[in-house]
């Protein structure tokens, strides 16, 4: 069921387009600018990492840069050359988050050569300083603190590894260091492992890079769905069992020792298409659960954010990533996003108000969560932990369509494993042990069972979820 669209939703669609042409045209200039600053060859990776993206700061416009305190309204401004800039509006925090997005921007350009990096580490499993030395370094992705490069490590072993380097002033990856230290030394099967860390202290503007060194994994989730869409084609139901059983693993095993890792999406989710092997990675958003503790709201990326993050709750634990995992669930499949704007208008403005109009943005995705679902009862909102002020909640129930309409052609089971997994109430989400047990699994458990490639399936040794603990049900 639609529910009624905004009075001024039209005017919003029309203000958009334009807009829309304005940020393309900004691309454009600044791309440009990009090619004029491309680094010299030979310059290491983490000096030219640094020195770049100081030289790229000198030379922005000062109108380019984040506003210095909260606004309130959309403001454009013509620096010299004519380019046109968008003024965010930002709130509390969102404003440093605005700042570190683009200094990210700045220096994207490292991507340009490979290069050499050579220096001393420590060795995440035994703690003691090593010496490595990594070849045919490459910028492979960026996320808003860092950037993530592969390479060839020759010492002190020789085999594939990725490094994530971040440099913000205020971001240190001690936490994410912590998590992965202990997951690592529990030897968790579908977790990227550490292997070093580094830090370098000698740049610009006193920015310290951190350096993490992780193992080496062929490419993203999202990666590999994307080829698949380019290839108008579903993922096969036998690589979506394998796929989305061994992120549910990795979920429990990081419920199982509080952890909740507030960013599950495919971008963060590796994966050896040859073998069918899942990693979850990418921990930068995540923390420790410890009861009474609160978190802010604003995490998770809007399309796997669950309605209690939506509704701005501060008090929530692992079933957070539930959500999220079910969401990347039903995109496999669909083949698409499982919940998003219904028109490429819509779309767009789901897109430019999370980046302009955050509050306005979470009222489009609640609304698309609330056609599908329902508005929670009394019980769930207060399972949900959220601010009574922040959505209104009629008293009239609307009967949500559920997902089954959104996945033509998938098995009825599974259509169930995701009405049981997507629920407003926390508490009642699919997760932990049933999950991994469910009849739905069974079949990637056979010993004669094959994937799409016509390999035997050699990743599952025991039975559903024999394996795994289960004190988290």
């Amino acid at each position: 069921m639609e529910l009624p669209c905004n009075v001024s939703y039209l005017n919003r669609i029309e203000r958009a387009t334009r807009i829309k042409k304005e940020i393309s045209d900004e691309l454009a200039l600044r791309s440009q600018l990009f090619e004029e600053l491309e680094p010299e060859p030979g310059t290491s990776a983490s000096t030219m990492h640094l020195k770049e993206s100081h030289n790229i700061i000198v030379r922005t416009p000062s109108t380019c840069g984040p506003p210095k305190k909260p606004m309130r309204s959309i403001t454009r401004m013509r620096n010299g050359g004519g380019s046109i800039r968008l003024a965010r509006r930002a709130i509390g925090w969102e404003n440093r988050r605005k700042e570190a997005e683009l200094v990210k921007e700045q220096t994207v350009l490292v991507m340009a050569r490979p290069t050499v990096d050579e220096r001393w580490a420590t060795n995440v499993h035994n703690g003691h300083e090593v010496f490595i030395k990594i070849e045919d370094l490459h910028f492979i992705a960026n996320g808003v603190f860092s950037n993530v490069y592969s390479g060839q490590q020759i010492a002190p072993q020789h085999k594939s590894v990725v490094v994530k380097k971040t440099w913000s002033k205020n971001r240190i990856p001690f936490k994410e260091v912590e998590i992965l230290s202990l997951l690592r030394r529990k030897n968790v099967s579908n977790i990227v492992q550490l292997l070093y860390t580094f830090e370098s202290a000698n740049h610009p503007n006193n920015r310290c890079c951190y350096g993490l060194v992780f193992e080496y994994m062929p490419m993203t989730l999202y990666k590999h769905a994307k080829q698949l869409r380019r290839q108008k084609t579903k993922m096969d139901l036998t690589d979506v069992k394998i796929y989305a059983w061994q992120l549910f693993n990795a979920q429990f095993y990081l419920a199982q020792n509080s952890i909740c890792h507030r960013d599950i999406k495919p971008p963060n989710i590796l994966i050896d298409p040859e073998s069918g092997l899942l990693k979850l990675a990418d921990f930068g958003s995540s923390k420790f659960v410890v009861k009474g503790s609160r978190g802010t709201s604003y995490q998770v990326t809007r399309h796997y954010r669950p309605p209690e993050l939506l509704l701005g709750a501060e008090d929530y634990g692992s079933e957070v990533d539930v959500w999220s995992c079910g969401c990347v669930f039903g995109e496999l499949l669909r083949g698409n996003l499982l919940m998003h704007g219904r028109t490429t208008s819509e779309q767009f403005l789901v897109f430019l108000f999370q980046v302009i109009f955050t509050i306005y943005c979470f009222s489009i995705v609640l609304r698309m969560v609330v056609e599908r679902l329902g508005l929670p009862t009394s019980e769930d909102y207060s399972a949900m932990k959220c601010r009574r002020n922040f959505y209104d909640i009629s008293k009239t129930r609307i009967v949500g369509d559920k997902f089954g309409d959104l996945m033509p052609g998938a098995p009825q089971e599974a259509i169930q494993l995701i009405d049981r997994i997507l629920v407003y109430n926390p508490a009642k989400r699919l997760c932990g042990s049933r999950i991994l047990s469910d009849p739905f699994f069974d079949d990637i458990f056979s010993s004669q069972a094959t994937r799409s490639n016509g390999q035997l399936i050699r990743l599952f040794t025991t039975e559903p979820a024999g394996s795994i603990g289960s004190n988290e049900d």
